[in-house]
């Protein structure tokens, strides 16, 4: 059995880290790999880690990502970090680093096929592309739009970048969309609402700032009463709980948290909401147009045009820009039967994100 290595810092709730479950378990029904996965953080608790369903060797570095600065301490680090490499990637065949170049010092020496997978956008790397990535035998990327400026920024890459979407299980999401188990009393009323909805780590680079302002706007020119759902969790939800109640705004923006099956919110929204400054390939937009949910996005780098087929799969507004948020929202609600064509559209193209249709492309990279 050949030895893949995946490396990502944690399994926390996010995007990439749902697609690489997905992954370790298409990959393991093969019975060709021998599984492991290696965190920076140990992941054993956390709710993902219980999705992996295949075998797999699990490994964690728990040391501080800098080295230290005393003398002995870090001569003391430099040999837990040397036994940790050894054990781990001694006998693997390929190491896949699964999130945009983050072990890097870790296997920077390793001597076999180094993977690199790109979940950002292209404007995160395009000063550093070089430097961050030219040791990897190969580098993913989740968009044409990635592969294209990088490849004319960086003639000498052409023939090592392959632009492979992330996976999609389709009767899952469909069967997510029907599952009511884990919703509270509390959840079913909020369902019963006219609702917009926003999904995603509570971040700086979502730029929910835009988003409120905007929607404030879209309220007070159309005096509706719909209101808007921001799910999920990070590292700024105080700091936009506040700038809502500083706004006025708790009765129609209101902040739900994490949910473990956000489904059901995003199957009964009147459309999902993306404000991000920059993305890779937003796996959210995907799964609102498996649900047959509208999708309102900013359009920024790198791949969200191609997603909403350049407008005629969802309504897209200039990144960062408030008015043009509020007035795609007002076009969204004066224009029911482009509404009904975005979706149309989307679903035309949505067999491109099967997971069916990506896997052998993954066993490719891997086998070649």
């Amino acid at each position: 059995m050949k030895k893949v290595v995946f490396c990502c810092p944690s399994l926390i709730m996010g995007g990439a880290e749902k697609v690489l479950v997905a992954y370790l378990n298409e990959l393991g029904k093969l019975n060709k790999y021998d599984i492991r996965l290696v965190n920076y953080e140990k992941s054993d608790k956390m709710f993902l880690y219980s999705q992996i369903k295949v075998p797999f060797k699990y490994f964690y570095f728990d040391l501080r990502k800098e080295k230290p600065k005393n003398f002995i301490a870090k001569k003391i680090w430099r040999i837990k970090r040397h036994y940790f490499i050894k054990k781990v990637f001694k006998e693997a065949d390929v190491v896949i680093d699964w999130l945009d170049g983050g072990f890097y010092r870790f296997i920077s020496d390793f001597k076999r096929k180094k993977i690199s997978w790109i979940h950002s956008a292209y404007t995160h790397f395009r000063d550093n592309i070089q430097k961050d990535f030219s040791n990897y035998d190969a580098l993913v990327c989740l968009s044409d739009s990635f592969k294209n400026d990088l490849e004319a920024d960086e003639p000498k890459m052409h023939g090592i970048v392959h632009r492979i979407y992330n996976p999609f299980d389709f009767e899952k999401i469909e069967q997510l969309c029907e599952n009511n188990s884990l919703l509270t009393l509390q959840d079913k009323e909020l369902l019963k609402e006219n609702y917009y909805i926003h999904l995603s780590r509570i971040a700086q680079d979502k730029d929910l700032t835009t988003l409120i302002f905007g929607y404030k706007e879209f309220i007070q020119k159309t005096h509706l009463t719909d209101k808007l759902y921001i799910v999920g969790s990070g590292e700024l939800e105080t700091h936009y709980q506040s700038l809502i109640q500083k706004e006025g705004m708790e009765k129609q923006i209101q902040m739900l948290g994490q949910k473990n099956n956000p489904y059901p919110f995003v199957k009964k929204a009147k459309a999902l909401i993306l404000s991000s400054k920059a993305e890779g390939l937003p796996n959210v937009i995907i799964e609102a147009m498996v649900c047959r949910t509208p999708v309102i996005a900013s359009n920024c780098k790198s791949g969200i045009g191609e997603l909403c087929l350049n407008g005629k799969g969802g309504f897209l507004y200039k990144p960062g820009d408030k008015e043009a948020l509020c007035q795609a929202l007002i076009d969204f609600n004066k224009n029911p039967e482009a509404v009904k064509d975005h979706v149309e559209n989307a679903q035309k193209q949505l067999d491109r994100f099967k997971i069916e249709n990506i896997i052998p492309k993954v066993e490719e990279l891997i086998d070649g």
